[in-house]
């Protein structure tokens, strides 16, 4: 049961940073529509936005593991049978 509860901490955890990192992506998007915003500014969004893409991707991929994990019963699980044997 521990584990469980730790697992739901870890996604709650990684939910809440996968949003930080959504609004903070969406508020640099923004910014970039500014034509007054200076051009290092302008060169460091343009840069770090699709690092944070690639974090946000992690993060959804983690979440969707511990989620598949968190549901996975390793006392009801059997490999499925080779499909190559069937009979046709």
């Amino acid at each position: 049961m521990e584990l469980k509860q730790s697992g739901a901490e870890e996604i709650e955890k990684l939910k809440l940073e996968r949003v930080q990192m959504e609004a903070l992506r969406q508020k640099m998007q923004e910014a970039l529509n500014n034509p007054f915003l200076q051009a290092d500014v302008r060169r460091k969004y343009k840069i770090a936005i699709p690092e944070y893409e690639k974090r946000i991707k992690s993060i959804s991929g983690k979440l969707k593991t511990l989620e598949m994990l968190r549901n996975f019963d390793p006392d009801n699980y059997s490999l499925p049978t080779h499909y190559q044997h069937h009979k046709k």
